[in-house]
């Protein structure tokens, strides 16, 4: 609800400086009668007060960049502006920058108002020109209920990292967002570590077994979700233990549902239209290097990959499941050790050949060459 004066007094202020981008204002925030029962608009309600008061140096007129500067811009809360209802935007704005994104649910206006930080001075009125009600019917609270927020603060994160737009953004922002992340993707796989401990104990527990399958498949989509340069960063960090807690909790042995048969036949079929690495790791999750159509040769892999890309082409299954699948895997190996010998003596690249050499030193299983004739 907007006050009488509220437009008069926006665009007061806006007129004083052309490069003025966005104006602001405090409001007030309103619990409206009955939500006093409801613990989430409690909670909506205490933590919207004051959102202006979350910057350390807030000033009438000042350049966005600074704004974006601010050792608190990803700290408290991070909306430190308010809603839609409580700013005035030019229209010359929204045709330089974009509309507000609609792939966002939640943080739509957090990003609307980050990106003409980017490129406009932010203008702010010291006084209380709207007011917030909150209800349960609102859109914030249905969307705090239904766990549709998590989702979106990881897309608006993994905007920031990937879209250009956000180019603007310092080198130590950036790393925040990335943290922030990170913290974000663990919290989905929070019940990973039990799920697995369960599963050794148990096997033949249906309803571990189908949970584990559905990890696995969210942490395939977010695998093929990432950029190349936040792959090598989650990979080393948070999505890297979760990775390798999935790939070691035995899932692989099983048989595939139709379902899942369908998704890596799908992935299978537009690999190379896809990001390689990320589908090579999907890939291990789901099968054996012998299974797929991989072709090794040449490869050029990252440092950060290598180790676990060479126990991917050893690997084996406990059980062979179809029929000449053991005749199938004995002739991949023996073309495998012919091709890494033949390397290691002919890459001109020492360290390669180091590398290669030191993995079958200290990880082949000599038990896979029993079924093989050199």
């Amino acid at each position: 609800m907007l006050k009488p004066n509220c437009i008069e007094e926006l665009v007061k202020l806006a007129e004083t400086d052309p490069e003025i981008g966005l104006v602001f204002s405090r409001r007030r925030v309103i619990l409206e009668p009955g939500a006093e029962n409801n613990s989430t608009c409690v909670a909506a309600y205490r933590g919207t007060q004051d959102l202006h008061k979350d910057w350390s140096n807030l000033k009438t007129i000042q350049s966005g960049k600074d704004l974006l500067l601010d050792s608190n811009l990803m700290k408290y809360r991070l909306n430190k502006i308010g809603e839609p209802t409580t700013v005035l935007i030019p229209k010359a704005v929204f045709e330089k920058i974009g509309i507000f994104d609609s792939d966002l649910t939640q943080l739509l206006d957090i990003d609307m108002w980050l990106r003409i930080m980017g490129n406009y001075k932010i203008a702010f009125v010291d006084q209380t020109l709207s007011e917030l009600r909150i209800h349960p019917q609102q859109q914030t609270q249905l969307n705090l209920t239904s766990g549709k927020n998590a989702q979106d603060y990881q897309r608006f994160y993994h905007k920031i990292l990937d879209n250009s737009v956000y180019s603007f953004l310092a080198p130590e922002v950036k790393e925040t967002v990335r943290q922030k992340l990170g913290f974000l993707l663990k919290q989905d796989f929070a019940q990973l570590a039990n799920l697995v401990e369960q599963y050794r104990r148990y096997p033949a527990d249906e309803s571990v077994l189908n949970s584990l399958r559905k990890l696995r498949r969210q942490l395939a989509e977010k695998l093929l979700g990432l950029s190349n340069e936040q792959l090598k960063y989650f990979y080393q960090a948070e999505i890297g233990e979760i990775y390798k807690l999935l790939l070691n909790s035995g899932i692989k042995n099983e048989v595939l549902t139709a379902f899942e048969k369908e998704f890596v036949a799908n992935l299978q079929e537009n690999f190379y239209a896809t990001n390689i690495l990320q589908g090579i790791l999907v890939f291990i999750l789901y099968r054996f290097a012998f299974q797929l159509p991989i072709n090794y040769r040449q490869a050029v892999l990252p440092k950060w990959i290598f180790t676990d890309f060479m126990n991917f082409l050893f690997a084996r299954t406990l059980n062979f499941q179809e029929v000449g699948e053991l005749e199938k895997y004995c002739q991949y190996v023996k073309d495998l050790i012919v091709y890494l010998k033949g390397n290691i003596f002919s890459n001109s690249n020492l360290e390669v050949r180091q590398s290669i050499a030191a993995f079958l030193g200290d990880n082949l299983d000599l038990k896979i060459l029993s079924c093989c004739d050199f």
